[in-house]
Protein backbone atom coordinates (compact mmCIF):
# COMPACT_ATOMS: atom_id res chain seq x y z
CA UNK A 1 0.00 0.00 0.00
CA UNK A 2 1.28 3.16 -0.85
CA UNK A 3 2.02 5.58 1.45
CA UNK A 4 0.02 8.86 1.06
CA UNK A 5 2.42 12.10 0.74
CA UNK A 6 2.31 14.96 2.96
CA UNK A 7 3.94 18.44 3.06
CA UNK A 8 7.19 17.13 5.21
CA UNK A 9 7.99 14.39 2.29
CA UNK A 10 7.14 16.93 -0.41
CA UNK A 11 10.07 19.72 1.25
CA UNK A 12 11.98 17.00 1.01
CA UNK A 13 12.23 15.86 -2.08
CA UNK A 14 12.33 19.48 -3.58
CA UNK A 15 15.68 19.59 -1.23
CA UNK A 16 16.89 16.71 -2.83
CA UNK A 17 16.61 18.36 -5.97
CA UNK A 18 18.91 21.02 -5.12
CA UNK A 19 22.47 21.01 -6.60
CA UNK A 20 24.81 19.27 -3.48
CA UNK A 21 22.23 18.34 -1.18
CA UNK A 22 21.90 14.56 -2.12
CA UNK A 23 25.58 14.92 -0.87
CA UNK A 24 25.43 17.21 1.76
CA UNK A 25 22.94 14.19 3.33
CA UNK A 26 25.09 11.99 3.02
CA UNK A 27 28.24 13.32 4.02
CA UNK A 28 26.01 13.92 8.15
CA UNK A 29 25.27 10.58 7.99
CA UNK A 30 27.86 8.55 6.52
CA UNK A 31 30.75 10.62 8.30
CA UNK A 32 28.99 12.08 11.37
CA UNK A 33 26.12 9.28 11.76
CA UNK A 34 23.40 12.07 11.67
CA UNK A 35 19.88 10.87 10.25
CA UNK A 36 18.94 12.50 7.15
CA UNK A 37 15.21 12.56 8.14
CA UNK A 38 15.60 14.64 11.46
CA UNK A 39 18.23 16.95 9.36
CA UNK A 40 15.16 17.66 7.22
CA UNK A 41 13.01 17.60 9.87
CA UNK A 42 14.96 20.49 11.97
CA UNK A 43 14.94 22.67 8.70
CA UNK A 44 11.11 21.89 8.03
CA UNK A 45 9.67 22.58 11.70
CA UNK A 46 12.49 26.07 11.60
CA UNK A 47 10.89 26.99 8.13
CA UNK A 48 7.13 26.24 9.08
CA UNK A 49 7.06 26.43 12.86
CA UNK A 50 10.06 28.06 14.31
CA UNK A 51 11.96 26.60 16.84
CA UNK A 52 10.85 22.78 18.63
CA UNK A 53 9.00 23.03 21.34
CA UNK A 54 10.75 20.75 23.79
CA UNK A 55 8.63 17.90 23.97
CA UNK A 56 8.08 17.72 20.48
CA UNK A 57 11.30 17.56 19.60
CA UNK A 58 12.14 14.85 22.21
CA UNK A 59 9.65 12.79 20.68
CA UNK A 60 11.13 13.15 17.33
CA UNK A 61 14.47 12.39 18.70
CA UNK A 62 13.69 9.26 20.38
CA UNK A 63 11.20 7.91 17.89
CA UNK A 64 13.87 8.76 15.18
CA UNK A 65 16.61 7.32 16.67
CA UNK A 66 14.57 3.97 17.49
CA UNK A 67 13.13 3.72 14.08
CA UNK A 68 16.42 4.83 11.89
CA UNK A 69 18.26 1.65 14.58
CA UNK A 70 15.83 -0.69 13.90
CA UNK A 71 14.93 -0.85 10.61
CA UNK A 72 16.28 2.17 8.37
CA UNK A 73 19.71 1.61 8.50
CA UNK A 74 19.61 -1.97 8.11
CA UNK A 75 17.73 -1.96 5.54
CA UNK A 76 20.40 0.49 4.05
CA UNK A 77 23.53 -1.44 4.93
CA UNK A 78 21.87 -4.41 3.46
CA UNK A 79 21.22 -2.87 0.22
CA UNK A 80 24.86 -1.24 0.39
CA UNK A 81 25.97 -4.25 0.93
CA UNK A 82 24.44 -5.94 -2.31
CA UNK A 83 26.20 -2.87 -4.08
CA UNK A 84 29.29 -3.24 -2.85
CA UNK A 85 29.67 -6.99 -3.44
CA UNK A 86 31.57 -8.17 -6.37
CA UNK A 87 30.09 -12.12 -5.97
CA UNK A 88 28.04 -12.74 -9.29
CA UNK A 89 24.96 -13.75 -6.97
CA UNK A 90 25.00 -10.68 -6.04
CA UNK A 91 25.47 -8.91 -8.83
CA UNK A 92 22.66 -11.05 -10.45
CA UNK A 93 20.56 -9.44 -7.71
CA UNK A 94 20.13 -5.81 -8.38
CA UNK A 95 16.48 -6.28 -8.90
CA UNK A 96 15.79 -7.60 -4.97
CA UNK A 97 18.69 -4.63 -4.08
CA UNK A 98 16.04 -2.21 -5.90
CA UNK A 99 12.81 -3.40 -3.82
CA UNK A 100 14.94 -3.12 -0.73
CA UNK A 101 16.08 0.43 -1.96
CA UNK A 102 12.21 1.30 -1.92
CA UNK A 103 11.45 -0.19 0.98
CA UNK A 104 13.99 1.67 2.90
CA UNK A 105 12.45 4.44 1.35
CA UNK A 106 9.21 3.92 2.23
CA UNK A 107 10.18 3.48 5.37
CA UNK A 108 11.62 6.85 5.42
CA UNK A 109 8.55 8.40 4.61
CA UNK A 110 6.60 6.64 6.85
CA UNK A 111 9.12 8.19 9.12
CA UNK A 112 8.76 11.44 8.33
CA UNK A 113 4.38 10.83 8.74
CA UNK A 114 4.98 10.31 11.75
CA UNK A 115 7.04 13.26 12.70
CA UNK A 116 4.67 15.32 10.36
CA UNK A 117 1.87 14.48 12.78
CA UNK A 118 3.98 15.72 15.95
CA UNK A 119 2.53 19.02 14.75
CA UNK A 120 -0.41 18.67 12.71
CA UNK A 121 -2.49 20.22 15.89
CA UNK A 122 -0.61 23.48 15.97
CA UNK A 123 -0.66 26.09 13.39
CA UNK A 124 2.79 27.54 12.96
CA UNK A 125 2.88 31.52 12.36
CA UNK A 126 4.04 32.44 9.03
CA UNK A 127 7.82 33.30 9.26
CA UNK A 128 10.06 35.62 7.56
CA UNK A 129 13.04 34.15 5.78
CA UNK A 130 15.33 35.49 8.45
CA UNK A 131 13.43 34.06 11.44
CA UNK A 132 13.21 30.79 9.26
CA UNK A 133 16.98 30.68 8.50
CA UNK A 134 18.09 31.39 12.34
CA UNK A 135 15.28 28.41 13.94
CA UNK A 136 16.23 26.32 11.14
CA UNK A 137 19.59 26.90 12.51
CA UNK A 138 18.94 26.55 15.91
CA UNK A 139 17.09 23.67 15.49
CA UNK A 140 19.93 22.07 13.63
CA UNK A 141 22.43 22.83 15.94
CA UNK A 142 20.46 21.25 18.72
CA UNK A 143 20.14 18.15 17.20
CA UNK A 144 23.77 17.93 16.20
CA UNK A 145 25.14 19.24 19.45
CA UNK A 146 22.99 16.20 21.05
CA UNK A 147 24.95 13.25 18.72
CA UNK A 148 28.12 15.25 19.78
CA UNK A 149 28.50 16.65 16.38
CA UNK A 150 29.81 20.29 16.37
CA UNK A 151 29.68 22.59 13.28
CA UNK A 152 33.30 23.26 13.10
CA UNK A 153 34.68 25.13 9.87
CA UNK A 154 35.14 22.20 7.96
CA UNK A 155 31.43 21.11 9.06
CA UNK A 156 29.66 24.20 8.03
CA UNK A 157 29.18 23.11 3.83
CA UNK A 158 26.72 19.87 4.70
CA UNK A 159 23.93 21.53 6.49
CA UNK A 160 24.46 25.41 4.67
CA UNK A 161 23.72 23.58 1.58
CA UNK A 162 20.57 22.28 3.01
CA UNK A 163 19.74 24.92 4.53
CA UNK A 164 19.89 27.28 1.31
CA UNK A 165 18.26 24.81 -0.65
CA UNK A 166 15.05 24.72 1.99
CA UNK A 167 14.73 28.48 2.14
CA UNK A 168 13.90 31.14 -0.47
CA UNK A 169 16.54 33.48 -1.33
CA UNK A 170 19.48 32.23 1.11
CA UNK A 171 22.90 31.56 0.28
CA UNK A 172 25.21 28.94 1.26
CA UNK A 173 26.82 31.37 2.93
CA UNK A 174 24.83 33.49 4.58
CA UNK A 175 23.40 29.93 6.13
CA UNK A 176 26.96 29.58 7.42
CA UNK A 177 26.95 32.57 8.64
CA UNK A 178 23.96 31.72 10.63
CA UNK A 179 24.94 28.22 11.15
CA UNK A 180 28.41 29.89 13.10
CA UNK A 181 26.22 32.10 15.30
CA UNK A 182 23.61 29.86 16.58
CA UNK A 183 26.53 27.10 18.05
CA UNK A 184 28.16 29.80 19.47
CA UNK A 185 24.83 30.44 21.52
CA UNK A 186 24.31 26.62 21.74
CA UNK A 187 28.01 26.60 23.11
CA UNK A 188 26.78 28.76 25.64
CA UNK A 189 24.18 27.47 27.39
Amino acid sequence: MPIVPNKFWDFSVKIYQYPEAEKACLELQDNHGLSVVMLLYCIWVGVFRGEFEDDIYAKANTFSLSWDNEVVTPLREIRRWMKSSRDEQMISGAPLREQIKAVELDAEHFQMNILEGLYSETKGMPLDTEEQLLASARNLARYCADNDVVFDASLLNPPSVLLAAAIENITTELASSALSGTVLQHETK
